[in-house]
């Protein structure tokens, strides 16, 4: 979808997505790195500990640090 997505409990989430949740992660967060329209890459983030690990606040720090990562890597490639 090229949307970021937090699931806060794998065990009760309604989430459809194309991949498939290992039996142990607890939550998750998914933020695509997009460039000219297109998706790069993916940051998956997981936590097995504890439900409701990610917040709102973690997707504003991966809003900022991956346009960073991706000029980055256009650099040095």
């Amino acid at each position: 979808t090229k949307e970021p997505i937090i699931v806060d409990d794998t065990a009760h989430s309604d989430y459809n997505g194309n991949f498939e949740i290992s039996k142990n992660v607890k939550s998750l967060l998914c933020f695509p790195v997009i460039s000219d329209g297109n998706m790069e890459g993916i940051f998956y983030l997981e936590n097995t500990a504890m439900n409701n690990a990610f917040s709102d606040d973690h997707m504003k720090v991966l809003e900022m640090l991956v346009p960073l990562q991706r000029q980055w890597l256009e650099r040095y490639n």
